[in-house]
């Protein structure tokens, strides 16, 4: 369970009770990531044919997309 409050308000959030998309779950197990992290992390994971990735890496950074992969 994660809990949220602010002065007077508050919520909790049931992590097991939020659907998965099937593959996001496949994805996030196959590298070990947890898929609630993904939401608000900042960053963008993508899985791209191999082929393609230049294009897509150059059209992200047109974008204003930031290449983090080497930090």
């Amino acid at each position: 369970m994660n809990s949220l409050t602010l002065p007077g308000l508050g919520m909790v959030i049931d992590r097991y009770s939020i659907e998965e998309i099937p593959v996001s779950k496949l994805f996030c197990q196959a590298l070990g990531l947890d898929p609630l992290g993904l939401i608000a992390s900042g960053a963008l994971i993508a899985c791209v044919p191999q082929a393609e990735e230049t294009q897509i890496m150059n059209a992200l950074l047109q974008a204003n997309f930031t290449d983090i992969q080497n930090w």
